[in-house]
């Protein structure tokens, strides 16, 4: 497939396309559930050209069983996760040997106590996943059935094409929101929107204890298909076409 985007903006990762299904495509590669694996990383990967599938049981982290979908593993798995987000074994009801990585133990501070943490999960909504597999593969090896989301990595000057892009049929103020959430959290929040008439699309990666595993002038931004593709059809019509664009381009 063809991608203005990738040739407009000069994108230094291929944007990568989500796939809500059941079966795990042929030859794709699984994380081994023994390890401790980076939904981030993989879908890096995809951004690269390799194809991943991951299913609840294969993804050995709570938060990035939950950005992809499979409903609340926080609870489900009984992680510590909302000490983890604040204050760790300092907080006040931190359970009497309960464990968290050695790296993490007094907590990654996002939040000023567990209660507010499991308020930040409350407002996240999950729902259970209707599917088994979520499929990463580069976007422009698409063919057949549509993606449901497109992920996609973007510095400051391409991010600034794709948010003015994101109103040039709407003339809406508010197309993009930039949430907090853990790296890949934005995929679910951006799965979220696909049952919307006026979809947003989810900017992302300011987890900063997942900021390391990209390069540091870059953020995501996630789209449901439909939306991605009207504003990628748009792209030769748009703001990218001006002399103010070009002067940025040569930067």
């Amino acid at each position: 497939m063809k991608l203005n985007a990738c040739e407009m903006l000069d994108l230094a990762y291929r944007p990568v396309g989500v796939w809500f299904q059941d079966g795990k495509p042929e030859g794709a590669f699984e994380p081994d559930p023994s390890k401790r694996s980076c939904v981030v990383s993989l879908l890096l990967a995809a951004a690269k050209g390799r194809e991943v599938a991951v299913c609840d049981e294969t993804c050995s982290c709570p938060g990035g069983a939950v950005g992809l979908g499979f409903g609340n593993a926080f609870a489900r798995r009984k992680a510590p996760t909302h000490f983890m987000l604040a204050n760790g074994v300092d907080e006040p009801d931190f359970p009497e040997g309960g464990k968290l990585p050695p790296h993490m133990a007094h907590g990654e501070r996002f939040f000023d106590c567990a209660q507010t943490s499991l308020h930040w999960m409350d407002d996240l909504q999950l729902e259970d996943a209707d599917y088994r597999y979520v499929v990463f593969r580069p976007l422009d090896t698409w063919e057949g059935e549509d993606p449901q989301l497109v992920w996609m990595l973007a510095n400051p000057d391409q991010m600034s094409a794709l948010v003015t892009m994101c109103s040039y049929r709407n003339g809406r103020a508010v197309n993009v929101i930039a949430p907090f959430g853990a790296g890949c959290h934005s995929l679910v929040m951006a799965k979220q929107q696909m049952a919307e008439e006026d979809p947003l699309a989810v900017m992302g990666m300011f987890d900063v204890s997942q900021r390391h595993r990209l390069p540091k002038d870059l953020l995501s931004l996630t789209f449901p298909f439909a939306m991605f593709k009207r504003l990628d059809d748009d792209m030769p019509y748009g703001c990218l076409t001006t002399h103010a664009w070009e002067q940025i381009a040569q930067r």
